[in-house]
Formats: structure tokens, C-alpha cells, sequence
């Protein structure tokens, strides 16, 4: 089976040292997993990695060891065994029912669209699409721990506002509010599962700034597929150009950057690489032009990085590295990563310097 990773946060796992790259993959495969044993074999397919955050987001916020059991063999890790996050943990449980909703909600905006004329969908697609919004949606609800928490049924109400907002030909902003408002409860819904309540504020307004960064994104990335199609566009309908969005995404991510700090968490690494360093490469993957450096990337259809396991371009050695501390400090600067990737770039911490003149790093991250 194709398994198409779903979500615009995918960490450069090339530059992840072991530890964090193996707490990675054990979010990821242990969501994956537990869609298959809690909904079948198919619902794989909707393994979403801005969900395996929500995962990574929970646990950063508990003081508890996240619970591990060994998977076996699997075709997207090379036939390796590992161990992975266990389907009773708060956090995967969080993130299988944000996939289910956030499959739902997709579905249920196809039939939206096509219902008021923004959308090209054949009849045929469209009941298709309704079937499957009703199916997930039911999968969804299953889990009466954590449905109630984030309020799934709120969440899936949101596509009809969202095309009524379409169709009335509002602002961006107003259009992009579902998604940020669904956002900002599943985020907030962290904090109540993990039991940190002073973070349940932040987490709001941090999930409204990703939900508003997430949909602009994804209209970038739509826009001229869109335009061919004859099909809905934001940016179109409200006459938005790419570089009004551009500096929308760039505002966004800084606001997610500065709330980071306000919150509670016991461990932070994995978190702000996914979160933050993601935000970073979707924004720098959409708006750079071209990439000017070798890219990591596998070919389309399947994502080996998002595993763990580069198809191309090596971890970086010591020797690398050391050449990047030593451009860091001819150049005053005092970054404490230790990979270009994290740094360099208009919103990195180096952004301000030129010691990411000449990055030997290989990607294009």
C-alpha cells in the first residue's frame, strides 16, 4: 500500500541527531498504527504529520515517559522493526482523532464547494465524498475519551462556514477563520489532555496562527491548479498576491515563534524542530522560487524523510559542523544549533548575519 503523508510539517529528519530522530518516527509510526488497529488497514492512508505534532505536543507538555511497545517490520522503514508510541497514549489518541476530523472536514468541503459552485467535482465524486465525510466522521467521534475534549462535531461544522464565507466573497480573513478556529481547539485541546492548564491560552493562539499559516500555505500551493481547473481559489477571489501572503506567513510564524516561549513544557526539542522548524521549511519550500542547493527529496508520491530514513543526502558530520560553529563565530553570531538548516534563511536566527554564506549542507531546507 502507498502511504501518502498528509500535513505541511515534516522536519528535516537528515539533521535530527538519533535520539530525536527515533522520537520522531515513533510519533509517526505509532499514529499510523493506531489508525490501523482502531479503524482498518485503509485508514492509514490518512496518517497526517501536522497530527503527529499534536502527538509530540502532548508529551512535550507531561513530565511522564511516553509509553513504547516494539512494532513489527514495516515497507516504509526498510522492513525495520521499531519501537513506537503506543495507542493508549493521550497524545497518539489525539492525533488519530485530528486525522479522522481533518479527512472528515476535507471530504465534507468537497461536497461544500461543488454544493455552491465552487468546485468542479462531478456528481459522482461529490457523493462519493459525502459518503466517506460521514464515515469519518463517525470514526472520528469513536474515541469518547478525547472527541468531547476537542469537540469534534464543532470542528467538522466549520467546512459549511467556510464555503458560505467562499461563497459570499469576504475578506481572506474571514475566509481563513474556520480553519484557524478548529486549529486553535485541537491545540488548546493538548493542554486539557495533558493537564498543564496555563498552556491552554497559548496553545489557542498559537493553533489559531498555524490553522491561519496552514490555509494560506495550501493556497499557495493550490493556486494555479485552481485557476486551470476553474475551481475556487482565496487568493484569487480576494485578489491577493503571492507576496501579500508571503509577508501574512512570514507575520504568523513570528507570532508562533514568540508565544513558544510562553509555554510550559518539560521538553521542548522535538516540539520546536516539528512545529517551528517546520513551519520554516513549509514556508521556505512554498515562496523560494527555486531551490539553489542538492534537495533531500525522494521521488513524488513517496516521503522516505518523513521516516527517517534520507533517500540522498547524508546526516551531516562532525567536520560539517564544525565549519558551521566556526563561520557562526567569525561572524559574531550566537546561534546555539548546530545544523544550517536550522538557522539559515529570512526568519532563522542567522538571518541577520552571513554565516550561511556558502551552506555545505546539501539540502534545501
Amino acid at each position: 500500500m502507498l502511504l501518502l503523508m498528509l500535513g505541511i510539517l515534516r522536519p528535516c529528519t537528515a539533521h535530527l541527531d538519533d535520539d530525536l530522530r527515533d522520537q520522531w518516527r515513533a510519533h509517526l509510526c505509532g499514529l499510523c498504527l493506531s489508525l490501523r488497529d482502531h479503524h482498518g488497514q485503509a485508514y492509514r492512508t490518512i496518517t497526517n504529520t501536522d497530527a503527529v505534532v499534536l502527538s509530540i505536543l502532548v508529551a512535550a507538555q507531561q513530565d511522564s515517559t511516553t509509553s513504547l511497545r516494539s512494532a513489527g517490520p514495516c515497507p516504509l522503514r526498510a522492513m525495520r522493526r521499531a519501537d513506537v508510541v503506543d495507542a493508549s497514549d493521550l497524545g497518539i489518541r489525539l492525533g488519530t482523532t485530528a486525522s479522522l476530523t481533518l479527512a472528515s472536514a476535507r471530504a465534507a468541503d468537497v461536497v461544500a464547494e461543488r454544493e455552491h459552485g465552487l468546485a468542479t467535482q462531478s456528481r459522482v465524486h461529490s457523493w462519493t465524498a459525502g459518503r466517506a465525510a460521514g464515515l469519518l466522521r463517525r470514526r472520528a467521534l469513536a474515541d469518547g475519551g478525547v472527541a468531547p475534549v476537542v469537540d469534534v462535531d464543532a470542528l467538522l461544522a466549520d467546512p459549511a462556514a467556510s464555503a458560505q464565507a467562499e461563497l459570499t466573497g469576504q475578506s481572506l480573513d474571514a475566509i481563513v477563520a474556520p480553519t484557524a478556529r478548529s486549529a486553535s481547539a485541537v491545540f488548546a485541546a493538548s493542554a486539557d489532555l495533558a493537564g498543564v492548564e496555563t498552556n491552554r491560552a497559548p496553545l489557542a493562539d498559537i493553533g489559531a496562527d498555524f490553522g491561519a499559516f496552514a490555509h494560506l500555505i495550501d493556497a499557495v500551493t493550490d493556486r494555479a491548479t485552481d485557476v486551470g481547473r476553474g475551481d475556487f481559489n482565496p487568493l484569487e477571489k480576494t485578489g491577493t498576491t503571492t507576496e501579500q501572503v508571503r509577508e501574512d506567513c512570514r507575520r504568523l510564524y513570528r507570532a508562533v515563534v514568540r508565544r513558544f516561549d510562553d509555554l510550559t513544557l518539560h521538553d521542548d526539542r522535538l516540539l520546536r524542530v516539528t512545529l517551528l522548524g517546520g513551519m520554516h521549511r513549509a514556508f521556505h519550500r512554498v515562496f523560494d522560487a527555486a531551490p539553489t542547493s542538492a534537495s533531500h527529496s525522494p521521488p513524488d508520491g513517496f516521503d522516505g524523510l518523513v521516516l527517517g530514513h534520507p533517500t540522498d543526502v547524508p546526516a551531516p558530520n562532525d567536520e560539517q559542523k564544525e565549519r558551521w560553529r566556526d563561520r557562526c563565530f567569525e561572524e559574531s553570531c550566537d546561534c546555539s544549533c548546530d545544523s544550517c538548516c536550522d538557522c539559515c534563511g529570512d526568519d532563522g536566527c542567522c538571518s541577520s548575519c552571513n554565516c550561511c554564506d556558502s551552506c555545505d549542507c546539501g539540502c534545501d531546507c
